[in-house]
């Protein structure tokens, strides 16, 4: 059953300047699980080239995207999972939580040297496409990564990857009440340094729309 969900689903991936590492990690280790079908969502030029190289043999449709809350509404429709490797726009989420897609963001921070990531996790219920537009954040500027960025990157991927194959079979294996009406952010921080951290993991209520 679970294979089965997996191997039916749709997965959209936002492709952002900078972040195309962690998307491509992504995007591979969800075909190996089986994903058949990606939907890229466009915010500038820049493309997943790869992509076709690691999952050959998945249908891949290319959507493009501004930052209207309404045009991330129309580009998830019919997807059962986003992923996203940055933060730069609340109306990608607004949107996820709005038609209730459930969307993992996985971001890499040098200054923290920490991997956060959110798994956004909205009730069952009625879409509402009527998302509001939250302006961007101002982008930063492109800096060379290191190989510790670029490890860090693919680490975030994995990390990513994984929440969306949870949020694909998971729900259904939760013991009774848990997968309920309740919508939730899981907050997941990952220390990526030789410092002996523990990753820190809660949940959030997330307020349904």
């Amino acid at each position: 059953e679970g294979q089965r969900r997996i191997s039916e689903a749709t997965v959209a991936l936002v492709i952002d300047p900078d972040e195309t590492l962690v998307i491509e990690s992504v995007a591979l280790y969800l075909a190996c699980a089986g994903v058949k079908k990606f939907r890229l969502l466009l915010t500038s030029d820049v493309q997943l080239p790869s992509l076709g190289d690691m999952a050959p043999a998945a249908a891949v449709e290319h959507v493009r995207v501004d930052a209207a809350g309404s045009s991330w509404a129309h580009a998830l429709a019919d997807c059962t999972a986003a992923v996203r490797a940055s933060l730069a726009d609340d109306s990608f989420v607004e949107a996820c939580r709005r038609v209730r897609v459930p969307a993992v963001v996985a971001v890499w921070r040098p200054s923290e040297q920490a991997v956060e990531l959110l798994s956004l996790r909205p009730a069952p219920g009625l879409a509402n496409n009527d998302v509001p537009s939250v302006p961007p954040s101002p982008r930063q500027l492109s800096v060379s990564l290191s190989p510790v960025d670029r490890g860090a990157q693919v680490f975030a991927g994995t990390l990513a990857a994984t929440e969306v194959l949870w949020c694909l079979v998971g729900r259904s294996f939760l013991p009774p009440g848990e997968a309920a009406a309740t919508s939730v952010i899981r907050h997941l921080n990952v220390p990526f340094s030789m410092r002996q951290d523990h990753p820190i993991t809660h949940n959030i209520p997330w307020p349904s729309a």
